[in-house]
């Protein structure tokens, strides 16, 4: 997909309807093929137990990026895998242990520490979580979560690296792309 046609997408239905579709599309740009994609999507539900869904997001399902610091950057060789992970259990059991590792390391943590885990407080309000926020890199959640990125960084993504963002639902999902979307359309002018 080419950013002109998100834009006429989302013009059309509107920028919900645009990207509940996209999301919920059976090709995306990270993989050669639906099967391909259907067979990645099949080992990352195998992996992700408690998830209800699991999809390529970002450039790797449209083709091009929607962060402002790479704004239209076409999916290529350098890209990543984002992908979203609706799961509400996991999501509300991450929440608990920042909220844990909060209560317990707060004050002596560093100031650049401290402001992330607001940042990711922030997020959390916004429904999606991730492991990695958690500063303690010996955490177990934390490696588990690492663990299953490198097995998903396989042959159907071109062994990219691949990324996860814990949903609370597909509403909050949607949401969050949608703010990607709507950068798109204020940058197009439309």
């Amino acid at each position: 997909m080419r950013p002109k046609e998100m834009a006429d997408f989302v013009r059309a239905d509107g920028p919900e309807s645009a990207i509940k579709a996209v999301l919920l599309s059976a090709s995306v740009a990270a993989c050669k093929s639906r099967e391909e994609y259907a067979a990645f999507k099949y080992l990352a539900n195998a992996e992700l137990r408690t998830a209800s869904e699991v999809f390529i997001a970002g450039s790797g399902n449209w083709g091009f990026s929607l962060d402002p610091g790479n704004l239209l950057r076409p999916f290529g060789d350098h890209s990543d895998i984002d992908l979203a992970v609706i799961d509400e259990e996991s999501f509300l059991r991450i929440w608990g242990e920042l909220r844990q590792f909060h209560r317990e390391s707060f004050y002596s943590l560093s100031w650049e520490l401290r402001e992330m885990l607001r940042r990711n407080g922030e997020n959390i309000y916004a429904g999606f979580v991730s492991p990695m926020w958690i500063p303690d890199r010996r955490h177990p959640s934390r490696g588990s979560f690492l663990r299953i990125m490198n097995r998903l960084s396989n042959e159907y993504v071109d062994y990219k690296p691949v990324k996860m963002l814990l949903f609370r639902n597909f509403t909050e999902a949607v949401d969050y792309y949608k703010r990607g979307v709507m950068k798109l359309m204020r940058h197009l002018n439309i």
